[in-house]
């Protein structure tokens, strides 16, 4: 009686109690279309024509827009010096191959000249005149001789071929360039609708410029941002629950599909994907915010406590008069209420 009127001292105890308990996580992000993407200029220059409006749905290779590039004119005049300087090279009058044959009749005459040399010799060492030492100089010279003619042969023929080969490539890129009359076209990635276009006919676009916004026109995906401290909890396969001023009171569901491996150094957040399941009659647009819930654990009549009277994965009892810390093993947590695994029973009574 005594050591129970001790622990009354402190606030009232409590006791666990059953109920059904849901963990989930906080996060914001955006709406937008499935396999939406921002179409940017392939080349500097300026926008020419803009071949799609906004609203239009378009198909998968249909062109977007087009670039002129000023750059290209001077891109045209060095391809067309470049098929002139190939079409010398390769011509009748071309000095590299003028350079090559000339050096196969040099090696042929020599040849000759070493040939009838070593025949020469070889006569007089059959009739006893000659040395046996200057038939075998003839013999290596002629050797020598007959690797080099080969070898300009060789080369004859690598140059007709390396000229013949640069002439086409440099005839190639010269029509090339000409049939794009230094106008560049964007196509469509993928079959879908335009959701923006941004620059107007005639502004200077770069490679970083995006010009058109796409995405398909069926189904939407959210781009969300969680917590680096809840990133252990969010995983692929989970149900998300949203709710947005576009929607009203009604809830839109998504899954999870994506969980990124990355921390944002500025946000200290991470990004995952999610689906967007729509209420009937309800839609929203490309970049409309919403307020997710992650789903991350459920448990039916659980055996919970009010968060308040848990501490660091511990309880407060009294035993013998005393207040006694004991550790406990904690599951499901949400705002109000944590899970008591074991530890516990549920006719004890713990104190703050």
């Amino acid at each position: 009686m005594v050591a129970l009127a001790a622990c009354q001292r402190r606030q009232p105890p409590v006791r666990p109690v059953r109920r059904d308990i849901v963990q989930a996580v906080y996060a914001s992000g955006k709406a937008y279309p499935t396999g939406y993407y921002r179409v940017v200029a392939s080349v500097p220059g300026y926008l020419d024509k803009v071949l799609v409006r906004v609203g239009d749905t378009v198909r998968l290779g249909q062109p977007l827009f087009t670039v002129k590039n000023e750059v290209g004119a001077f891109n045209l005049e060095a391809s067309q010096n470049t098929l002139a300087q190939a079409e010398r090279n390769a011509g009748p009058a071309s000095p590299l191959l003028r350079a090559a044959r000339q050096d196969v009749e040099a090696a042929r005459a020599r040849l000759a000249l070493d040939s009838l040399s070593l025949a020469r010799l070889a006569n007089l060492q059959e009739a006893g005149a000659g040395t046996r030492q200057s038939l075998d100089q003839a013999s290596t010279q002629y050797q020598t001789s007959l690797a080099t003619y080969r070898r300009a042969l060789s080369n004859l023929e690598a140059t007709r071929q390396r000229v013949a080969t640069e002439r086409a490539n440099a005839q190639a890129a010269y029509q090339a360039l000409k049939a794009g009359q230094n106008t560049y076209t964007v196509y469509s990635a993928l079959a879908g609708m335009v959701y923006d276009q941004l620059p107007r006919v005639g502004e200077f676009v770069g490679p970083a410029t995006v010009v058109v916004e796409l995405g398909e026109t069926a189904t939407y995906e959210v781009e969300l941002a969680i917590d680096e401290a809840d990133l252990n909890l969010v995983r692929p396969g989970q149900r998300v629950y949203y709710a947005a001023e576009a929607l009203g009171k009604a809830l839109a569901q998504g899954t999870i599909t994506k969980v990124y491996p990355k921390i944002s150094a500025t946000s200290k957040s991470v990004k995952a994907i999610s689906t967007l399941e729509l209420p009937p009659g309800k839609t929203v647009f490309a970049g409309s915010t919403l307020e997710a819930n992650i789903v991350c654990q459920q448990k039916k009549q659980a055996l919970v406590l009010p968060r308040a009277f848990v501490l660091q994965d511990s309880v407060t009892l009294c035993i013998d008069g005393d207040y006694v810390r004991r550790p406990v093993v904690t599951g499901v947590q949400d705002a109000d209420y944590i899970e008591i695994v074991s530890g516990l029973a549920a006719d004890q009574d713990v104190y703050k």
